[in-house]
């Protein structure tokens, strides 16, 4: 049996990044915060692969973004080879 939960004050802005992020997963926003609070929660893993993936994240920030042309450009040279 699960709990229920009434939370107040909760910002604007938070409130529309949840919508748009319901939305994004086809679920109504109470299914979106469940999801969430599982996703984050659910075992005492959940917050160790969150802190992983927040410093993949930092890391991939140090680097600038790539050009796609360049890329696909290096990817065909190599092949030339």
């Amino acid at each position: 049996m699960g709990y229920s939960f009434h939370i107040r004050n909760v910002p604007e802005g938070v409130v529309n990044r949840l919508k748009q992020m319901a939305e994004q997963h086809h679920r109504s926003v109470n299914a979106e915060i469940v999801a969430m609070l599982k996703l984050h929660y659910a075992d005492e893993y959940s917050a160790s692969q969150l802190a992983i993936l927040e410093r993949i994240r930092r890391r991939k920030a140090d680097y600038p973004p790539s050009d796609p042309a360049e890329t696909s450009q290096m990817i065909h040279e190599d092949r030339r080879r």
